[in-house]
């Protein structure tokens, strides 16, 4: 039975059915899903939780057998089954057939994946979860969701802006959530209940840290060699997720071919292009250096290597995930390249 995500807080108060596949690439709404209805297990007295990353070998009967005796026992369990890949593969595909034929009373299977395709739903195990359980498909935000959602989460924050204010974070986020939510985290931080204007915004963004991902990019789009090199290192030895990074830099990439179409290589911006890409005024003189050292040919080049550094953080292709950065950040700032790092 498919099930709209937005639905979830409403279906939640309901008898939960046995199982729920909830599938995206959005991770955040992924979770968000999994926990609104992990939630509503446990306040259906669904107390106990295991977990299983399923991956290549995973044990199978194991858990078919494991599930068959749960039936045995008083209490109630949620079992998640968390995959890497949108697919079970052979044996999953079986395991799950089997699932789904005979599912305890006293279970709610919770099943995440990764996007799949059409294909997906006409496979034996997907109709057979279809069937007797719930399918959530999470799918990425339109850009008019994008500012609903701000809005929505700035709400549960306990914070109140203005609408140019949720636009102007929209534009900046472009869509990556997490992102957005540590904007968010640092609004609350940082306001004691006066209402968050388009220039609070515009100063959170332009005061982060001084390591951060974003003065990361600021400091590759004036050419900062030093600067990329000492910040790269900070970030990866802070911990902060490989793909942030990538995602900032692939980002500014995509926003300087755009707009080297329109200027050629003399480094002119032009302003309503810019302003429609998200650019503020305060960050057209960075992007009107950057424009300046490379031509169209070279930044569209660099996104081309930014989409080899995410098949290498995803393990697609060998190599080092900050190594990959590193190089990118250098490039966008125009250095030549460093020995390439073997270690991930």
């Amino acid at each position: 039975m498919k099930i709209d995500a937005r639905e979830l807080p409403v279906h939640g108060k309901k008898p939960l059915l046995p199982c729920y596949l909830v599938s995206g690439d959005e991770l955040l709404l992924v979770q968000e899903a999994v926990d609104q209805l992990r939630q509503a297990a446990v306040a259906q007295g669904f107390d106990s939780r295991e977990v299983h990353q399923v991956e290549a070998g995973f044990d199978w009967p194991s858990l078919v057998a494991s599930a068959d005796a749960l039936s045995l026992f008083s209490n109630r369990r949620i079992i998640e089954l968390r995959f890497s890949k949108p697919t079970p593969g052979d044996a999953g595909s079986k395991a799950l057939r089997e699932l789904a034929q005979q599912l305890p009373v006293d279970t709610v299977f919770l099943i995440i994946m990764p996007k799949f395709d059409a294909k997906a739903k006409s496979a034996a195990w997907f109709k057979a979860l279809d069937k007797v359980g719930g399918v959530i498909q999470v799918w990425p935000l339109e850009r008019r969701e994008l500012d609903q959602w701000l809005s929505g989460r700035l709400r549960q924050q306990g914070l109140n802006a203005e609408e140019e204010a949720i636009r102007l974070l929209a534009n900046y986020v472009e869509g990556n959530l997490l992102a957005a939510v540590q904007e968010i985290d640092k609004l609350k931080l940082a306001q004691s209940g006066e209402r968050i204007t388009a220039e609070l915004i515009e100063a959170s963004i332009s005061d982060n840290a001084r390591f951060d991902v974003f003065g990361l990019v600021d400091s590759a789009l004036v050419g900062d060699i030093v600067r990329v090199q000492r910040m790269v290192t900070v970030l990866e030895k802070e911990g902060v997720a490989p793909t942030l990074v990538l995602w900032a830099l692939s980002r500014e990439l995509r926003t300087l071919v755009r707009l080297a179409e329109k200027s050629g290589k003399a480094g002119h911006v032009d302003s309503n292009l810019a302003r429609s890409l998200g650019v503020w005024q305060k960050r057209l003189p960075l992007v009107s250096a950057a424009l300046k050292r490379q031509d169209i040919k070279a930044w569209q080049r660099l996104l081309r290597r930014a989409a080899r550094a995410d098949r290498v953080i995803k393990g697609a292709e060998v190599g080092s995930a900050w190594g990959e950065l590193l190089q990118l950040a250098l490039a966008i700032a125009g250095a030549a390249p460093l020995p390439v790092r073997n270690s991930a």
